[in-house]
């Protein structure tokens, strides 16, 4: 059992004499509710819709031999979207065109989503669907790791729905690399003293825990930090631990635990703590020589960052990223060019510059259609929808246009 599935078991006894969640499954008395989600109507524009569709039928064309993992991985990424987005009813269908095991993950997706909503029955008819691609890997003995992903997003489900025994059980046993978003339900669950008994528990976690375990742990902390603002004391403790394990990880996701924080920090409105984080950020920015496409990104997202929680030099380094990856350009892979410029993309999002973000997204749709292979063009033009969708803009019809070519000249070779 790993050290991280022992922290879930650990609080078992103190989250299960807590009051259930509002809504949730066993505080119905265990009856099937009609979920609230079938009737709700998703705040999305046509043209959002028309781009999320676009991405899944994008992600079909993918033909199955040779490339049933990009496939699904593709279609995954697209249902999964629609999860996030409300779009429930729609990733259930979708998930029944996925070829492979990551099925089962969007089954369990879908039914963490109802659960938080008090679906009941329609919760565990979708997760005996993902339970069922759980007993196909272990027939077919497929990578174990794979089995252990679908069972931890099963045991976030259950989690959602308040089963807290079952949860702990389930996560009993898989692998640290599994178990990130499970903890990070789990801790959106804990009122103020079960936060702090949670964080006297990962204490030996941050000091001798696995690469795996200290970031699950990190990221889970900054979940705690953002539904903790009006408890000072509470916050001051987590901020506490956030430089905990540090050695243990690599640069880049130390820089991604200090931009969480930064991000909580701000939903809290607190700029001056904000800046704290993000200052910390660009100061270990500044330690590695990053390769160009790596460094566009960084730049963009920590510039922002800064900007945001009152730098006013944070602009200048989100332009600074413009113009190294115009200079770069030759440096940067020619697959990873459209990467780069959506994370430039989400950065003048996050600054609130819609017109910016248009821009460059139409430069993202140009970068990733440039390889001659179907294959990085399919993956690019996905991601950008994708994008267009979570951010919640409104697509241009230029955007709109360009995206629907790019779709049509899907073909071989991949």
């Amino acid at each position: 059992m790993t050290r991280l599935s022992l922290l879930l078991l650990s609080l078992v006894l103190v989250q299960a004499c807590a009051p259930e969640p509002e809504g949730s499954a066993a505080a119905a008395g265990g009856q099937g509710q009609p979920s609230a989600v079938d009737t709700e109507e998703v705040s999305l524009s046509a043209g959002q819709i028309e781009l999320l569709d676009l991405a899944f039928e994008s992600a079909s064309t993918f033909p199955l031999e040779p490339h049933l993992k990009n496939r699904s991985r593709a279609q995954e990424q697209v249902a999964l979207a629609n999860v996030a987005l409300g779009r429930l009813e729609v990733a259930t269908r979708q998930a029944q065109d996925i070829a492979n095991w990551r099925r089962g993950l969007v089954y369990a997706k879908v039914a963490a989503a109802r659960a938080r909503r008090g679906a009941g029955e329609t919760v565990d008819a979708l997760l005996e669907q993902a339970l069922g691609v759980v007993r196909e890997l272990e027939e077919a003995k497929d990578q174990i790791w794979r089995r252990d992903r679908v069972l931890a997003t099963v045991a976030e489900a259950r989690l959602a729905e308040g089963e807290v025994e079952a949860a702990s059980s389930m996560a009993a046993g898989l692998d640290a690399s599994a178990l990130g978003a499970l903890e990070a339900e789990r801790v959106r669950l804990l009122d103020g003293e079960q936060a702090r008994a949670y964080l006297d528990s990962v204490d030996a976690v941050l000091e001798s825990g696995t690469f795996d375990q200290v970031r699950g742990v990190l990221l889970a902390l900054a979940e705690l930090y953002a539904a903790s603002g009006a408890d000072a004391a509470l916050l001051e403790a987590i901020e506490e631990r956030v430089g905990g394990g540090g050695g243990k990880i690599a640069r880049g996701v130390q820089l991604e635990v200090l931009q969480a924080f930064g991000e909580a920090a701000l939903a809290h409105g607190d700029k001056d703590k904000a800046l704290q984080f993000a200052q910390q950020a660009w100061e270990l920015y500044g330690q590695v020589d990053w390769p160009p496409g790596n460094r566009v990104p960084l730049m963009a997202h920590l510039g922002a960052l800064r900007a945001r929680s009152g730098d006013e030099a944070g602009l200048s380094s989100l332009r600074a990223a413009e113009l190294t990856y115009a200079q770069e350009l030759a440096l940067i892979v020619d697959i990873d060019r459209a990467d780069v410029l959506r994370a430039v993309a989400r950065a003048w999002h996050d600054l609130g510059q819609g017109d910016e973000v248009q821009r460059v997204l139409l430069q993202a749709l140009e970068a990733g259609a440039t390889n001659p292979n179907a294959r990085p063009r399919c993956d690019d033009l996905v991601a950008t929808c994708l994008l267009v969708a979570e951010l919640g803009i409104e697509p241009s019809t230029e955007l709109l246009t360009r995206a629907r070519a790019l779709r049509a000249g899907l073909v071989d070779p991949w």
